[in-house]
C-alpha cells in the first residue's frame, strides 16, 4: 500500500501540473519520449519514475511509465501510472495520446481515479476543439454540492465546450458556482475569469470586475503567470468598453511596463493608444502607437498601429503623412484588400484637405472592377463631389448625377448641366436635361423652374405642340408662380401657331374657313387675325356663301393693325360685296378706309378710288 500511495502522489503533481487553458493551441505531433534501461525491480523503476517528474525530465518520465507498464501490467500501480501518461502526454500537447490513456479510466465509475482521469480527459478533448465528445465524457456536477473535487475541477471544461456550443447561460452558470465553490485548484482561476467576461457580456461591468480580481488571485496563488498577464489586460479592456478610458489607459501602461517581453505586449500597446485617442489626446496616442512599431515589429497589430497614425494625421490636416502610414498599413497587411483600403483612405485625406483633384484619380482606380455594393456606391459620391470641386466640365459628372440621384449634389449637378445648356442656346440639351430634373425629382425645390424652362426650350426648338404641352403641365402644377402669366402667354401663343398650322394644312378645303374663322374667334388680337379673317372671306366667297363671305369680311373692320394688307383686301372685298347687294351706302365708308390705309399706288387703293367715285359722282376722285 505505500508503494501506491506514493504512486497516487506522483499522479497527483502530474494531474496539477495538467491544468491549461480553456481553448488550447493546435495539437503538437508526438515527440519521441528516452526509452527506458529496464529496472531492476518494481520499485526502481518507481523510483525512477519520481526522479524524473522531480526534474521535469518528461520525456525521461514517459519512458520510465512505457517500460513499467510493459514489464509488470498486472502491477497495481498501473491505473495510476496510465493516469501519469495521460497527464504528461496532455502536457507534452499530445492531446489525442494523452485520451487514450484517459478515456478508460474515466469510464471506470468505480475506480478512484475515475474522477481525476474525467478532468484530465475534458481538457485533452477540448484542446482537440472536440466539444461534444467533452459533453459526453464530463457530466454536469455542482461544484458547491459536494460533488467528487476532480470531477467538480472538470467542469471547467464542460463550461467551455457548453460556450463553444452556444449554450452560453449553461457555461455561465456553470463558471459562477465553479468559481464561487471552494476547490482548491487552479481551474478555479480560469472559471472566475470565465464568469468575469460573461459578467461583461450581460452588461454587469461591477460583477465583472469583481471576478476578474477573484480570478487575480487565484492565478497568483497557484502561479499562473499566463493567465496572470491575461487578465491583467482584460481588466484594462473592460475598462476601455464601459468608458473608462482614463483607467484603461492606466492599465495598459502598466501591464507594458511590467510585462515587457510578453507576448501580450503589441495588443496592450494598440489597445493603450486606442484609448488615448478616445480621450482626445491624439499626440500621445500617436507616440504610442509609434513605440508599438518600433518595439514589436512585425506585430500583427503593425497595419492596424499604421492605420490609427493615418487617421490621426489625416485628421491634423497631413495628408501627405496620412498617405504614407497608409502604404505602410497595406504592405503590412500584404493582401489586395488592405490595398484597395489604403487607396480610400489616401484619397479621402485628400477629400478632406480640400485636395480635389488629387483624391479623382484615386476614387477611380478604387472603382474599377469594382462590385456594386454599398461601399461601392460611396465612393462614387465621394468622386462625384471631388470632381464637382475640381473639373465641372468633366463628362463623368453627367452619368454620376444619373447613376446617385438621391445624393445631395446630384440636383445642383443637374441643374448646373441643365442651366449653361439653356444659357448657351443647346436647346436640345437643355429640354432633355430639364426633362431629366422633373422626371428624378417632380416635386423637388427647382421642379418649377425646370418645367418652365423644358416649355421655353421646346418653344425655341419650333416644337410647338410640345412646348403648349410642357406650359399646361407647368400651369396645373404651379399655377401660383411668378412666370405664370409668361407661360399662359406663350401657351396661347403656341396653341396660336397650331390653329394656325392646322388651318394652313387644310390648304382650300371645305373646312379651311371654318378652322380660319375659328382661329380670327379665339385670337383677335394676334398679329395673324385679320389674315385669318381675311382667308375665310375668301374662301366663303369660292364656296358661293357670299353672306358667310362678308360676315367674315366685318370682322376686320375694328383688326389691327389698321394698314395690314389683309385688312385692307378684306374691307375691299366687303365693299363689293355689299353693292353687289344693293347696299352702297354701307360700302362707301370702307372705301373711304381704305384709302386712308391702303399705299397710293397699290390695286386697292386703285379700286377703292374709283368704286367711291362712282357711288359719289365726285369726279375729283378720279384726280386724287
Amino acid at each position: 500500500m505505500r508503494r501506491a500511495s506514493k504512486a497516487a502522489l506522483l499522479a497527483a503533481a502530474l494531474a496539477a501540473a495538467a491544468n491549461a487553458p480553456a481553448r488550447a493551441a493546435a495539437p503538437a505531433a508526438d515527440a519521441p519520449y528516452v526509452p527506458a534501461l529496464p529496472a531492476a525491480t518494481p520499485e526502481e523503476g518507481l523510483s525512477r519514475l519520481r526522479e524524473a517528474v522531480a526534474r521535469r525530465q518528461e520525456d525521461a518520465a514517459l519512458g520510465e511509465v512505457y517500460d513499467f507498464l510493459k514489464r509488470y501490467p498486472a502491477r497495481e500501480e498501473g491505473g495510476e501510472l496510465r493516469l501519469a501518461a495521460g497527464a504528461l502526454h496532455l502536457r507534452r500537447g499530445e492531446f489525442g495520446r494523452a485520451a487514450e490513456f484517459l478515456r478508460p479510466l474515466a469510464q471506470d465509475a468505480g475506480s478512484p481515479l475515475s474522477g481525476r482521469a474525467t478532468h484530465l480527459l475534458g481538457a485533452a478533448l477540448l484542446a482537440l476543439d472536440d466539444d461534444a465528445g467533452v459533453l459526453e465524457a464530463v457530466p454536469a456536477a455542482d461544484p458547491t454540492a459536494g460533488a467528487d473535487p476532480w470531477l467538480a475541477r472538470a467542469q471547467v471544461w464542460r463550461a467551455a465546450a457548453e460556450r463553444n456550443q452556444g449554450r452560453v447561460e449553461d457555461a455561465a452558470r456553470r463558471d459562477q458556482a465553479l468559481a464561487e465553490a471552494g476547490i482548491e485548484s487552479p481551474v478555479r482561476a480560469y472559471a472566475a475569469a470565465a464568469a468575469a467576461a460573461d459578467e461583461d457580456r450581460r452588461g454587469r461591468p461591477e460583477r465583472a470586475r469583481g471576478a476578474l480580481a477573484r480570478a487575480e488571485a487565484d492565478a497568483a496563488r497557484w502561479g499562473l503567470a499566463r493567465l496572470r498577464e491575461v487578465l491583467k489586460l482584460s481588466r484594462a479592456g473592460l475598462d476601455a468598453r464601459n468608458g473608462r478610458l482614463a483607467e484603461a489607459a492606466e492599465g495598459y501602461a502598466r501591464f507594458a511596463a511590467e510585462h515587457p517581453k510578453s507576448p501580450l505586449l503589441a495588443q496592450a500597446l494598440y489597445e493603450r493608444g486606442l484609448a488615448l485617442k478616445g480621450l482626445d489626446r491624439r499626440a500621445d496616442a500617436a507616440e504610442v502607437f509609434g513605440s508599438l512599431l518600433r518595439r514589436v515589429p512585425g506585430s500583427v497589430y503593425g497595419a492596424d498601429a499604421h492605420l490609427q497614425l493615418g487617421l490621426i494625421a489625416a485628421e491634423q490636416g497631413r495628408a501627405e503623412q496620412a498617405a504614407a502610414e497608409y502604404r505602410s498599413m497595406a504592405e503590412a497587411a500584404g493582401t489586395p484588400e488592405a490595398g484597395r483600403e489604403a487607396l480610400l483612405l489616401t484619397a479621402r485625406a485628400y477629400y478632406n484637405a480640400k485636395r480635389w483633384a488629387e483624391a479623382v484619380p484615386l476614387y477611380r482606380r478604387a472603382l474599377e472592377g469594382a462590385a456594386d455594393v454599398p461601399r461601392t456606391r460611396e465612393v462614387r459620391g465621394l468622386l462625384f463631389v471631388a470632381l464637382w470641386e475640381s473639373d465641372r466640365a468633366d463628362p463623368e459628372l453627367t452619368a454620376l448625377a444619373e447613376a446617385l440621384p438621391q445624393h445631395p449634389l446630384a440636383p445642383r449637378v443637374r441643374w448646373e448641366l441643365a442651366a449653361a445648356a439653356y444659357r448657351r442656346g443647346g436647346w436640345a440639351e437643355a429640354a432633355d436635361r430639364f426633362g431629366r430634373e422633373l422626371a428624378v425629382d417632380p416635386k423637388g425645390p427647382r421642379a418649377a423652374d425646370a418645367a418652365f424652362h423644358r416649355a421655353e426650350a421646346l418653344r425655341q426648338l419650333g416644337r410647338g405642340a410640345e412646348a403648349a404641352n410642357a406650359y399646361r403641365d407647368f400651369l396645373r402644377a404651379h399655377p401660383r408662380h411668378p412666370r405664370a402669366k409668361d407661360a399662359a402667354a406663350r401657351l396661347d401663343a403656341e396653341d396660336a401657331d397650331a390653329a394656325r398650322a392646322r388651318a394652313q394644312a387644310l390648304g382650300e378645303s371645305g373646312a379651311a374657313a371654318a378652322a380660319w374663322e375659328a382661329f380670327g374667334r379665339r385670337w383677335p388680337r394676334h398679329p395673324k387675325a385679320a389674315w385669318a379673317w381675311w382667308q375665310a372671306g375668301r374662301l366663303r366667297e369660292r364656296q358661293g356663301r357670299t353672306a358667310q363671305a362678308r360676315s367674315a369680311y366685318a370682322q376686320l373692320r375694328d383688326a389691327a393693325p389698321a394698314d395690314d394688307p389683309a385688312r385692307v383686301s378684306g374691307l375691299l372685298r366687303l365693299g363689293l360685296l355689299l353693292e353687289l347687294d344693293d347696299r352702297p351706302r354701307q360700302a362707301a365708308p370702307l372705301y373711304v378706309e381704305i384709302l386712308r390705309r391702303a399705299g397710293r399706288r397699290s390695286p386697292a387703293f386703285e379700286t377703292a378710288r374709283r368704286r367711291l367715285q362712282a357711288l359719289t359722282g365726285d369726279k375729283s376722285l378720279l384726280k386724287r
